[in-house]
């Protein structure tokens, strides 16, 4: 998930993840999870500002933020299914 995305798609994507986590017992993975729902939630509300105002440079950097917690939330449950 390289391009910028979206509140909504965030969401949708954060919650595909929760349900990845299925069997898997690390709050560690979790909390990311928690955090990058947070994340989205500040990003839906850049959005409103948004298009209210038409700046879209912090908007830009938080959806930048979210996929590089994606990417990091993937490696870091990969590295838990390799030691488990």
């Amino acid at each position: 998930m390289n391009e910028l995305f979206t509140a909504v798609e965030a969401k949708n994507h954060v919650a595909e993840l929760r349900k990845g986590l299925n069997g898997v017992y690390n709050l560690d993975l979790y909390k990311l999870l928690d955090n990058m729902d947070a994340m989205v939630t500040d990003l839906s509300k850049l959005e409103v500002k948004h298009r209210r105002n038409n700046k879209a440079g912090s908007l830009v950097k938080q959806r930048e933020k979210i996929t590089q917690a994606i990417d990091y939330f993937n490696k870091m449950l990969l590295m838990y299914k390799l030691m488990y």
